[in-house]
């Protein structure tokens, strides 16, 4: 049966033809594999993240020994600027001096011969040894750049990121910064382009 619509109405007409669907859009990036410090014996595919030289970079072709910066990598995050040495740690307290010892009896002189001296005198005793003053602070240990398969133990220092870690509890596997972290140095901001 016809149907009849008023053009001057407020009702709707009836729905139109449904369009072609459009194309398959293409794929998008995958998803970061962490692979650790960089290395000229490990395979890397695409994808594969790894840090170099205090730089990080991404895989963008497949290879094996390919030292990054290179056609086979792209920068992730670059390196930071020096960041400012922290503060000495504090000097151990020196131990009291030990009391001298009594000097020895002078040996009596040998007479007076022609030519031949006479017998020395005995030796005196040694003086008894002061004790040894108390220990001073542990100074800090320099292990490099943060790796999450690395144990580390109270004072050693990692950098990340740009900026340095002091350890202040043993731990693996804890990036900084975290309870098991304490900030050392600060990672300093990005100058200026150069002319």
């Amino acid at each position: 049966m016809t149907q009849f619509y008023h053009s001057g109405g407020s009702g709707h007409g009836p729905p139109g033809i449904q369009g072609v669907k459009g194309d398959k859009g293409d794929v998008g990036p995958g998803v970061i594999n962490w692979r650790g410090v960089w290395s000229n014996i490990a395979a890397y595919v695409l994808n594969d993240a790894v840090a170099h030289n205090g730089s990080s970079y991404i895989c963008v072709q497949a290879h094996t020994d390919s030292e990054p910066p290179s056609v086979k990598w792209a920068v992730l995050a670059s390196k930071g600027d020096q960041g400012i040495p922290g503060e000495r740690g504090l000097q151990g307290i020196q131990g009291d001096r030990g009391e001298r010892g009594e000097r020895g009896e002078r040996g009596e002189r040998g007479i007076q011969g022609v030519g031949v001296p006479g017998p020395q005198g005995q030796k005196g005793e040694r003086g008894l040894q002061g004790e040894p003053g108390a220990a001073g602070s542990p100074g800090l240990v320099w292990r490099g750049e943060w790796d999450r398969t690395t144990w580390y133990v109270v004072p050693d220092v990692v950098q990340k990121d740009g900026s340095a870690y002091v350890c202040v509890a043993s731990n693996l596997d804890s990036a900084p910064p975290s309870a098991a972290w304490s900030l050392l140095a600060a990672r300093g901001e990005q100058g200026p382009p150069g002319p």
